[in-house]
Order: C-alpha cells, then structure tokens, then sequence
C-alpha cells in the first residue's frame, strides 16, 4: 500500500466524516502544538490522551502566537487505516452552552495491541509526522 494512498484515504474520512473548520498544523503550532499521551484500556476500548488548547491560552508542545477567543474545540477525529492513526482538529465558533477549548481522551475503538504511526492528517491532504504510540495488551 503506498503512502500516497493512506494519504488520500485518512483524508476522505476526515473531510466526510465532521462539521465544524477542519485546523490545519500550522494553526495547531499557533494555539500551543498538539501532545499525545500514553494510550490506555477501559471496558469500552482504548483511549487516548490528546493534549491541545485552541485559546492559545496554554503551551502545550509550543508557545502560542494566536489567541482565539471565539473558538471552541468542536471535536477531535481519529481515524485507523492499516497501523497508521490519522488525527484532525476541528473547531467552530463559540456558542451555546457548551463551551470547551481544550481536549481530553480521544476514544479510538477496540485497537490490537501493538505500535502504531500517529499522523496529523491537514485538510489539504497532507500529513505531519506525530511519533509513534504503543497500545498494550
């Protein structure tokens, strides 16, 4: 399976599959970066701590340059394709009564232990190298 075509897969997913502004990484790098926790198990399938404040309020991997009042996270998205799990930020304007900027445990479904490759998945079709995370047995 060649790269090209993870690339264009995880994208068509995200796109499709979320309203609300899907964030490019240079808006991540602008709010504070992106951090990814260490996956763990609950009865209803593995977790993952993603760490990200569209405020611009909060350093996470990076100082903030950009202070986003108006925005709330709307949700995060991570989708599987093969050992690769492709992430996408997604925020709309605040309203309404739930108002949150930050992000927690991400759920990523029944995964098989193992290692998989974390990607940044960009609107454009891109993909931004994240690490790696191990998911236990």
């Amino acid at each position: 399976m060649s790269r090209r075509w993870i690339t264009a897969s995880l994208s068509a997913l995200l796109i499709t599959g979320c309203a609300g502004e899907h964030r490019d990484w240079a808006f991540v790098q602008s709010v504070g970066g992106m951090a990814l926790g260490v996956p763990y198990r609950t009865a209803s399938g593995v977790m993952l701590p993603i760490s990200v404040d569209v405020s611009g309020l909060k350093t996470v991997t990076t100082k903030p340059r950009v202070m986003n009042s108006g925005l709330m996270l709307k949700e995060i998205v991570v989708r599987r394709e093969g050992n690769t799990l492709g992430i996408a930020l997604f925020t709309s304007t605040a309203g309404g009564s739930i108002q949150r900027t930050t992000s927690g445990d991400v759920a990523l479904g029944d995964l098989q232990p193992g290692r998989y490759s974390v990607v940044y998945a960009e609107p454009n079709g891109g993909r931004v190298d994240m690490g790696e995370v191990t998911v236990a047995p």
